[in-house]
């Protein structure tokens, strides 16, 4: 019985050493592989400058927003073949209902899970470059 415990023993102290092991490595990677991307931190109270175009169109990520009323005019995305581009807000938030009933309206028209398709607009947010199909039903 001592020999089965001492095994149990090391085996847990190997499994132990293993999986520390496995994630430093993991860590490191994923350390790595965000190194050179800018890093945006929010302190309680800040609100993100982001970037302008030569519009005055505030763009960026809308993960860097602490709210929604904070998110830039043209959202990043990527649109329906991949290219990388801007969904205009004003476009994302016609899609909000204003009431319940509202709500169950949009619902019922998109019934057919087809989803609403919307412009992917250049950093400069007249550009259209692709389109992006929001609200799709998940196959």
């Amino acid at each position: 019985m001592k020999s089965f415990t001492k095994h149990r023993r090391v085996f847990g102290v190997a499994a132990t050493t293993v999986a520390i092991a496995i994630g430093g490595v993991v860590g490191f990677a994923i350390t790595t592989a965000n190194a050179g991307a800018p890093t945006v931190l929010i302190e309680k109270g800040d609100k993100v400058d982001f970037p302008k175009n030569a519009r005055g169109d505030t763009f960026g990520s809308a993960m860097d927003a602490r709210t929604p009323a904070d998110e830039p005019d043209l959202i990043s995305a990527i649109g329906d073949d991949g290219k990388i581009g801007y969904l205009k807000k004003a476009d994302l938030d016609q899609g909000t209902p204003n009431s319940p009933e509202e709500a169950i309206q949009m619902q019922n028209a998109r019934k057919d899970g087809s989803g609403r398709v919307l412009k992917l607009y250049a950093e400069d947010g007249t550009t259209v470059i692709g389109q992006r199909t929001v609200g799709k039903a998940a196959p």
